[in-house]
């Protein structure tokens, strides 16, 4: 099992595929989860002013999983005739951990990255 995520509030764990999320709890304070002691953040000083999240490693285009340049060493996997490309998978769960952090009320940006620069624009509700 390995701890993969340490918060002031939550805690994350792995064992292989296996994802554990332990959430909801106190800042500064020592838990057992399976095996592992695990001691959450302390929570810092003042207002919270803002929270933000990034994405990576989102394999866009990506229509096989586990190919390295032209090795043919496997296992080399595609997604089912017809089944979401994994890419969109990958986003939309991203997205729906993403929708779970924020309040309905923060304001949302969408960041596009073009040849000149960054834009940001509000994105509604």
């Amino acid at each position: 099992m390995d701890v993969t995520t340490v918060a002031d509030d939550l805690v994350g764990m792995h064992e292989g595929m296996q994802a554990h999320r332990f959430a909801e709890l106190a800042a500064g304070t020592e838990y057992q989860f399976f095996d592992q002691h695990v001691l959450t953040l302390d929570r810092p000083r003042g207002e919270l002013l803002c929270r933000f999240a990034t994405v990576n490693d989102v394999h866009f285009g990506e229509i096989e999983a586990g190919r390295i340049d032209d090795l043919v060493e496997g296992p080399i996997q595609r997604v089912a005739p017809g089944a979401e490309p994994h890419p969109e998978v990958m986003n939309h769960a991203a997205v729906a951990e993403m929708a779970a952090i924020f309040s309905p009320s923060m304001t949302r940006y969408e960041l596009a990255f073009t040849p000149v620069g960054v834009t940001r624009s509000p994105l509604s509700a």
